[in-house]
């Protein structure tokens, strides 16, 4: 550097390069500012300049003028001015116009004013996020930045599994919204989060005090007193009243509900654990919906059998017309009495029925297994008839002659009629509807002594055996 000294002579000046580095780098304006400041004292040698020379020396601490200034000594402001640096070129640290300004820009990263920005994540990519599950995608500026684009809602937690991130439920004991035994002294209210997965979880549990304990299964498990079932899941039992099965008490054990009726025509049969209700036989049809049969009340009924609405044979009963009955030989019906409606037979063929009464096989006729043992007229003997109610029927009638006649059995000894089937029969005349077309007021009967026909006046004394 050159510089004045007290007699305004110019001599050159170094300043170390220790004094150089340890100066701040400045701004490329503020270099310049001071390089043409310094610049113009120099070029004008201005006589008012400071005591030690005036000129660019202001510049520097100690007086001096930089180094590198170029150029030999007495030169003007062409030539650089050190730290304060010439028009022209300067030092490192002070530079002239042209590199001081262009390390200026380079330390200020002057360039491009172009906006950049860096990609936070690859585009696709999921990851678990403090929200939810969060994708990576590709922002208005083009680059990638982390979007939570699945919220986890309670009790849902995001989970990472083979690099895809999803919500996903907790395990839980909870199988359906309810209540459920979350362990023996527990019970765990279950709702659902409403998601589309319906997530189940625990919203609330209640211990169970003792001597309570939990008990019942989901979804109305419960705190109970301990309790013993009496039947298991699905068994049924008859019960005065219909059939009742086994379910699930409040207490959490297993019992029998309270009977339901059985449908119309049924009733509850079969053993506990598996009964079951089913057709009740109707009274006349029994089991069968596609029959005729005599009815059981009445003599001169015949009854229709036919399937009823919940699937049991039910009879449809009518009168049969004026001085007919309804005979069971062959097809049930209405017939004439006096006149056999069945096939001759050899050999009688009964069933002793075990309840007072006999059925002939051969006639379909039943019979009264023991007679009445009172002595009466014929009115009396018919009106008794009529009157007795026998093993559950009460469609009970003399008979008529060919009828009585049809239990006669000369094969017997000492009685003309079965002594196994009907026992103790008695040796006087039994009276039967059939009048005696040449005796006016008398009827035929028949006497089972010697199994003889004959014909009595309707006011003598014999017995009544009835028939149905």
């Amino acid at each position: 550097m050159k510089g004045a000294d007290s007699d305004g002579e110019w001599r050159s000046v170094r300043v170390s390069r220790s004094h150089r580095t340890s100066m701040p780098r400045l701004p490329a304006w503020a270099a310049l500012f001071i390089g043409v400041a310094a610049a113009g004292p120099l070029a004008c040698s201005d006589s008012s300049s400071p005591a030690n020379g005036g000129g660019a020396e202001a510049s520097v601490p100690d007086g001096r003028g930089g180094d590198a200034g170029g150029g030999p000594e007495g030169s003007g402001a062409s030539e650089g001015m050190g730290d304060g640096g010439g028009p022209d070129r300067g030092s490192d640290d002070g530079g002239g116009i042209d590199e001081g300004v262009a390390d200026a820009d380079l330390a200020d990263g002057g360039g491009s004013d172009v906006a950049t920005c860096t990609n936070a994540c690859p585009n696709g990519l999921t990851q678990c996020g403090s929200a939810g599950v969060q994708t990576c995608k590709l922002q208005p500026n083009g680059c990638t930045q982390w979007v939570t684009t699945q919220p986890c809602t309670t009790p849902e937690t995001c989970s990472l599994s083979a690099g895809t991130a999803s919500c996903q439920c907790p395990a839980t004991v909870c199988t359906q919204v309810g209540t459920v035994c979350q362990d023996p002294m527990t019970v765990a209210t279950c709702a659902s989060n409403g998601d589309a997965g319906g997530c189940l979880y625990v919203a609330s549990i209640i211990p169970c005090a003792a001597p309570q304990s939990c008990a019942g299964l989901a979804p109305v498990a419960a705190c109970a007193a301990a309790c013993t079932s009496t039947c298991t899941m699905g068994e049924t039992a008859c019960a005065p009243g219909g059939i009742e099965t086994c379910t699930l008490g409040a207490d959490g054990c297993w019992g029998y509900g309270a009977p339901v009726a059985c449908p119309i025509r049924q009733s509850c049969t079969g053993m506990a654990g598996a009964a079951a209700c089913a057709c009740t036989p109707d009274p006349v049809c029994g089991l069968s919906v596609s029959a005729s049969a005599c009815g059981t009340t009445s003599s001169t009924q015949i009854v229709s059998c036919a399937m009823g609405p919940n699937g049991c044979a039910i009879g449809s009963a009518s009168a049969c017309p004026t001085n007919l009955v309804c005979e069971r030989a062959g097809t049930p019906a209405c017939v004439d009495p006096n006149w056999a409606e069945w096939p001759m037979v050899d050999t009688p063929n009964y069933t002793d029925n075990g309840d007072g009464t006999v059925t002939d096989n051969g006639t379909a006729l039943v019979w009264q297994q023991n007679a009445s043992t009172a002595l009466v007229v014929q009115a009396d003997a018919a009106a008794y008839c009529a009157e007795l109610n026998l093993a559950g029927y009460t469609d009970w009638r003399l008979p008529t002659i060919v009828e009585l006649v049809s239990i006669v059995d000369p094969t017997e000894f000492n009685s003309a009629i079965s002594s196994t089937y009907f026992p103790n029969t008695l040796s006087s005349f039994f009276w039967t509807t059939t009048p005696d077309a040449s005796e006016a007021g008398d009827v035929w009967t028949v006497t089972f002594d010697i199994g003889s026909v004959t014909s009595a006046g309707v006011i003598e004394s014999g017995y009544g055996r009835c028939v149905r």
